[in-house]
């Protein structure tokens, strides 16, 4: 199996959306960045489970807007 990054649920979203993810136990530092459509990085979350995980993001954490987001692992 590989790392899996997830569509975020729900899509749009206002007051919350999860991101769903699955890390191998090979990686020792993974996280999320998300990215305004100019391709800046607005933040990053740390991913902390290995296996089947999920962070969550509130709709008061980024303006309404269109929004990126990949894995960085490591």
């Amino acid at each position: 199996r590989r790392n899996i990054l997830f569509q975020n649920s729900p899509n749009p979203f206002t007051k919350e959306t999860i991101i769903k993810y699955f890390l191998e136990e090979d990686v020792k530092n993974a996280q999320i960045a998300i990215y305004d459509l100019s391709g800046k990085q607005l933040r990053t979350y740390s991913l902390h489970e290995v296996g089947n995980g999920q962070i969550a993001i509130k709709g008061g954490e980024f303006d309404a807007g269109q929004y990126i987001y990949n894995p960085l692992c490591y």
